[in-house]
C-alpha cells in the first residue's frame, strides 16, 4: 500500500507517517523498485497501534521507549506492561475528573431553565 493510501486510511498526514518512521515508532518501510514506500500489513498494524496509544495520551517519547522494548523481545514484557498500566492509571484519573465535571454540569442543566426564567423576570430563583 502506498503512503497516500495509508494516509487516507488512517486519517493521518503523510508528514506524520514519515515522522513516525524517522523516529522509530513504526518500522522502516520497505521501498518498491521506484523507491516509494510500500506498506505491508504488519506496518499498518504498527500505525494503528501507535495511533491507539496516542489517543490514550501516551507521549511520543513513551511510545519510542515501548517500541524499543518490543524490538528487544520477550524479556521486556514486564517493562512494556508497566508502561501500559501506568497509562491506564492516568486514563482512569482523567475519567474520574470528567465524570465529576459531568455530574456538576447535569446538576446545573437540571435547574438552568428555571434559573434563566427567574433572572429574566428579575426575581430571585428558588434554592436548588
Amino acid at each position: 500500500m502506498k503512503i497516500s493510501e495509508v494516509s487516507k486510511h488512517f486519517s493521518v498526514s503523510i508528514q506524520t507517517l514519515r515522522y513516525y518512521e524517522r523516529i522509530g515508532v513504526i518500522p522502516n518501510i520497505p521501498r518498491d523498485t521506484n523507491g516509494f514506500r510500500d506498506y505491508r500489513k504488519s506496518d499498518l498494524y504498527w500505525i494503528h497501534y501507535v495511533q491507539a496509544l496516542r489517543r490514550s495520551g501516551v507521549s511520543i517519547h513513551s511510545i519510542q521507549t515501548y517500541v524499543g522494548l518490543v524490538r528487544q523481545g520477550a524479556t521486556t514484557r514486564d517493562e512494556r506492561k508497566a508502561i501500559l498500566l501506568e497509562q491506564r492509571r492516568k486514563l482512569l484519573e482523567q475519567r474520574a475528573l470528567i465524570d465529576d465535571a459531568l455530574i456538576h454540569m447535569d446538576q446545573k442543566l437540571s435547574v438552568y431553565d428555571e434559573y434563566v426564567v427567574a433572572l429574566e423576570e428579575n426575581t430571585r430563583p428558588s434554592d436548588q
